[in-house]
Formats: C-alpha cells, structure tokens, sequence
C-alpha cells in the first residue's frame, strides 16, 4: 500500500468542493482523516455523510427489499 494520505486527503477537496453533496466523498474523506490521525475532522465528515445518505434515502429510497430508514 502506497499511503499517500496527503495526496488523497487533497483529492478528496477538490472534488468536495466540486460536489459537496455526496456522502460518499466525505466517507472517503473520513477514511483519509482517520489515517491522518485526524480523528475530530474524521467525526464530521461521517457525521455530515449520515446526515446526506439520509436525506438522499428520504428524496429517493430503494424500490425494493430495503428497510426504510427510522
């Protein structure tokens, strides 16, 4: 594994910038933040990135065989 936490964590804000409505950026992002030993800015990303699968969920759930969320 390469580790390049930086470079990924500079990657993950460009295109954050560029969409900041995806959960899963900022999921990803988490991850990076994690690795970085960064963990308060880790809690917000998943905490925002919950916040968005939610809201996506809600606008548009699955047609079949999942729970709705509560």
């Amino acid at each position: 594994m390469l580790k390049l936490y930086n470079e990924a964590l500079a990657d993950f804000n460009r295109v954050i910038n560029l969409d900041s409505d995806s959960n899963w950026k900022l999921y990803n992002r988490a991850l990076t933040y994690l690795a970085l030993n960064q963990p308060d800015k880790a809690r917000a990303d998943l905490a925002l990135a919950i916040k968005l699968a939610k809201e996506h969920y809600k606008k548009d759930p699955p047609k079949t065989g999942v729970m709705p969320l509560t």
